[in-house]
């Protein structure tokens, strides 16, 4: 599932069709929470990550899985 929402986000982007957050003019509104970070790590870094996301994964909670851009 992550995986198709990735590649979907990045055709929509390559092909400018983003769409602006409603929220944005209406913050106060916005329940939302969350938080992305994308950033190259070590890849002994990334492991030691992804094995605590696993570990969440385990409890319910979800997370998009490392993916890399070259």
């Amino acid at each position: 599932m992550y995986n198709n929402v990735n590649q979907q986000g990045i055709a929509t982007i390559r092909n400018h069709h983003e769409q602006i957050d409603n929220y944005l003019h209406n913050p106060d509104k916005d329940k939302q929470r969350g938080l992305t970070r994308i950033a190259s790590l070590p890849a002994h870094v990334s492991r030691n990550i992804m094995f605590c996301l696993h570990e969440l994964a385990a409890i319910n909670q979800s997370f998009y899985p490392a993916y890399y851009y070259y």
